[in-house]
Parts: C-alpha cells; structure tokens; sequence
C-alpha cells in the first residue's frame, strides 16, 4: 500500500477544481503577475504608467486580463515538480523546497511574458498584442519556465548524492 500512495494521491489533478478556487486562484495570479511585470518594466525602464492591472505605453493600454493569469501553465508546472521531485529526491524538505518554487516561478513566467508583449508593443507596434505570441506563446514559456525547474531539481539532487555515504568496498 505505501507503494502505490503516490500514485492514489496524484489521481487528485484529475479531480477539477470549485470555480470558487479557479477564481482566486486566476485573481492572485493575475495580480502577483502584474506586479512582476510592474518590476520587470521598471528594470527595462520601459515608459509605462501602471494603474492596477492595466499598463499604459506609447501606443497602446495592455490590461492583464482574469485569462491571462497563466494559472493552467502553473498548474501543470506544479503537477510537474510534484512528479520530478517524488521520482528523482528523497529529503522531504528538498521536495517541498522544489514544488514551492513553482509559486514565484509561475508569476516571474506570467510577468516576463506580459513585459515581452509589452516590450513588443512598443518597439514593433501595437498590432503586436494579436501576434502568435501573444495568443500561442504559453508553450514556450512554459518551455523556458522548465529550465530553471529542472535546474534547481539537478542542484537539490547533486546536494544529495553528496551527501550520501560512499558504497564500503570489501
């Protein structure tokens, strides 16, 4: 039995969720997401006025919409760190330490995205805000948001194995 409770407990992802939590769930990441796009403007010193989830540049206004949180890719790169860290660590905290990295992950992902539209928007035109990127981009950054996923699961998994006891040779 306490081989399969992994398993049994993953079959929990294909439970939906209450709308209630969908919806505070897309509210939080749609606001966390903002802010880091807010930051990430600002590093790129980038001519935007902010006024809360809405952006204003040259050219065009970007709202960050309740569909935009970004919360299915988080979801499945939650279900992700979950899976890779039950398979490949074995401290509980190095485990809880990967999937919690998934919370700031997701809103860095969620922000880098809205600053590269908005980025787009005012180098190359506000037609940019229909481009593929904008409307089929989430595979690749949910592609990007893997690298460091999986590097900070090679740097807690080396922490392991050097910290495990060498074979004893007879």
């Amino acid at each position: 039995m306490g081989k399969a409770a992994f398993p049994m407990a993953f079959l929990v992802f294909s439970i939906p969720l209450p709308d209630a939590v969908v919806h505070f769930l897309e509210t939080a990441s749609r606001l966390g997401s903002t802010e880091v796009a807010d930051v990430l403007f600002s590093a790129a010193r980038a001519p935007v006025l902010r006024d809360g989830t809405i952006f204003r540049l040259p050219g065009i206004v970007l709202e960050v919409a309740q569909e935009c949180s970004g919360i299915r890719s988080s979801y499945v790169l939650l279900i992700t760190s979950l899976l890779v860290s039950h398979l490949f660590l074995k401290s509980s905290w190095r485990k809880f330490l990967l999937v919690a990295f998934v919370i700031p992950l997701g809103l860095i992902r969620n922000g880098f995205r809205i600053i590269v539209i908005g980025l787009l928007c005012i180098n190359y035109g506000p037609h940019m805000i229909d481009s593929p990127i904008h409307h089929r981009g989430g595979p690749i950054f949910f592609g990007i948001s893997l690298i460091p996923l999986f590097l900070l699961l090679w740097w807690l998994r080396r922490g392991e194995r050097a910290k495990s006891p060498a074979p004893a040779l007879d």
